[in-house]
């Protein structure tokens, strides 16, 4: 293919990719964010950033679009959330069932070799957010919402993200990117003190930018180090739900990525990551929901820290398979069940697995499942309890399962 086709490819890509920007995607299974982009890494438990497999790599660390040719990929897939939970502050006391239950997930990527030493990516991937729709209210006697507010969220976000990558000696490559976002927000929640937010049914759009560095360094017997480090997606404010329901932008943490790729046979190669969440670090997420010294009330989420790791084995040429595991804490505490009912993101261990086919002429098939543990919270009724008026402790439990489906194909 001439370099002509090659960038009127990549122009087309990138101009889809670019329409696709308002769709927005709700994939989110650590906290807010998703654990992994791509049938690849899915299917390794997200681990594996320091190994390039497919053109959607890049957007988890930049460095690695200089660790491939020219190729796309488009991801397609599905995943189910089963959430129950009890409010103790509400008119039910028996156990509900969120009705916001399945959720698309895809995500595209186009990598593009400029020359010897310098490699352009642009991938459009899920940047994460959370769904929640509860037959009735969090809320009930005693408390100033009714049991027909306060009952569901549908928070999405979609990132748009050009990289480019350098080739600095024989071992090492660098990256860097922009992260450019889109979320959109649609809830009935009703404020910090639980007084209704009178803009319930409203959907709002609003924009955000980051940007994120990484590196590979290689190493001996085909091994392979990365660092990856993820700026703020720093959000505008919420729109007709600033100060009513969220007192600051909803900002993606800050993020850092490590990993570690290496055979242990020719046929056989292991991969082991770890990742810090920053959730503390932004206000309308990390500060306590019922913290009288502050005007800006959160959702009270901890940091969380994110092990992975992913076995990739090698059939014969035309296929591999992979497995892998995912364990992190979760980011709402004991204390904050109530004050999350809305967001019940709790789950934290996924168990996953994959597969790739090589058709032949550059062409690739590939699929990727996923299935976690029921996660259970309990609240404690340290943050709110008697003094509130809440006597019994809600509970949350949050089990999910997904599958996707790919193609790549190199040009």
């Amino acid at each position: 293919m001439t370099n002509k086709l090659k960038l009127t490819l990549l122009s087309g890509v990138a101009a889809f990719a670019a329409s696709m920007m308002p769709a927005g995607q709700a994939y989110a299974t650590f906290g807010m964010l998703p654990s992994c982009v791509g049938t690849e890494k899915c299917g390794m438990g997200g681990a594996g950033s320091a190994k390039a497999a497919a053109a959607v790599d890049a957007a988890m660390n930049p460095a690695l679009a200089g660790k491939m040719g020219n190729e796309y990929q488009i991801n397609l897939g599905w995943f189910w959330a089963d959430v129950k939970g009890i409010t103790t502050i509400g008119d039910v006391q028996t156990e509900m069932t969120s009705g916001a239950g399945d959720f698309p997930n895809g995500s595209l990527g186009v990598n593009y070799k400029i020359d010897d030493t310098t490699s352009f990516n642009i991938s459009i991937v899920p940047g994460g957010g959370g769904a929640s729709d509860w037959p009735t209210g969090r809320q009930g006697a005693g408390f100033p919402a009714t049991k027909n507010e306060d009952q569901n969220v549908d928070y999405k976000m979609v990132y748009l993200q050009p990289s480019v990558s350098y080739k600095y000696d024989a071992g090492t490559t660098l990256g860097i990117g922009a992260i450019l976002s889109r979320a959109t927000m649609d809830t009935d929640s009703a404020q910090g003190s639980f007084q209704p937010s009178g803009v319930e049914g409203v959907s709002e759009t609003f924009y955000g930018v980051g940007f994120q560095v990484g590196a590979v360094w290689d190493l001996p017997e085909n091994g392979s180090f990365a660092v990856s480090l993820r700026s703020p997606v720093w959000h505008q404010d919420t729109g007709v739900y600033d100060n009513v329901v969220f007192t600051d932008p909803i900002d993606t943490p800050a993020q850092a990525l490590l990993g570690l790729t290496f055979d242990v046979t020719p046929s056989t190669s292991i991969s082991l990551d770890y990742k810090y969440v920053a959730w503390s670090s932004v206000a309308t997420i990390g500060n306590s929901s019922n913290d009288p010294t502050t005007a800006s009330r959160g959702f009270g989420w901890v940091d969380q820290n994110i092990f992975m790791i992913g076995v990739e084995h090698k059939i014969d040429d035309s296929l591999q398979i992979r497995a892998g595991v995912s364990h992190a804490n979760s980011p709402i505490d004991e204390g904050h069940v109530l004050a999350n009912f809305l967001f019940p993101a709790i789950v934290e261990t996924h168990f996953t697995a994959g597969a790739t086919y090589t058709m032949g002429n550059g062409m690739k098939l590939g699929a990727s499942g996923y299935i976690t543990p029921t996660a259970k919270k309990v609240d404690d009724l340290s943050v709110f309890g008697a003094a509130n008026g809440v006597t019994r402790a809600s509970i949350l439990k949050h089990q999910q399962k997904g599958f996707q489906l790919s193609v790549s194909q190199e040009f």
